[in-house]
């Protein structure tokens, strides 16, 4: 790693991430192209925070929706994101949050994108609803949903 570390940087340069050597033997580079998640680990950015659900509405619901994006939790606690584009979603769901599904209707849209009963919604088109009161959060699901056909 060292020897990387004296080699010359240019920006724009073509080695930067992922190959096996550079000239000075088995130090490992990076190449620029293409740079897959393969170089990070498997969790998902950040979400942005939450907005309140006027500022959701005005962001995220008034714009043409042709899909729902939803992270989940799961309860091995990794994440998953999923896509609806269509209603109904076919969630049941406790109360309370963060919003847990109890059950998946069969044959429902989310039973075709193997959702399952225990995931935990993270966030709402990239929006995090886990630190929000339920009601909020229940809002801007049916909001954001609203679009779908």
């Amino acid at each position: 790693f060292s020897k990387a570390l004296e080699k010359p940087f240019f920006m724009g340069a073509t080695e930067s991430c992922c190959s096996n050597s550079d000239e000075y033997g088995d130090t490992p580079i990076v190449q620029t192209a293409p740079c897959v998640s393969v170089c990070r680990a498997d969790y998902p950015e950040e979400p942005e925070p939450a907005l309140t659900p006027e500022a959701f509405e005005k962001e995220v619901v008034l714009k043409p929706a042709f899909a729902l994006e939803v992270l989940f939790r799961l309860p091995d606690m990794s994440f998953k994101t999923v896509t609806f584009v269509r209603r109904p979603l076919g969630l049941d769901f406790s109360k309370r949050s963060p919003i847990t599904l109890k059950k998946v209707k069969p044959g429902s849209h989310a039973e075709e994108l193997g959702v399952r009963p225990g995931w935990e919604i993270h966030a709402l088109n990239g929006h995090t609803v886990t630190n929000i009161e339920f009601n909020t959060a229940y809002t801007m699901l049916k909001q954001a949903s609203a679009g779908l056909r």
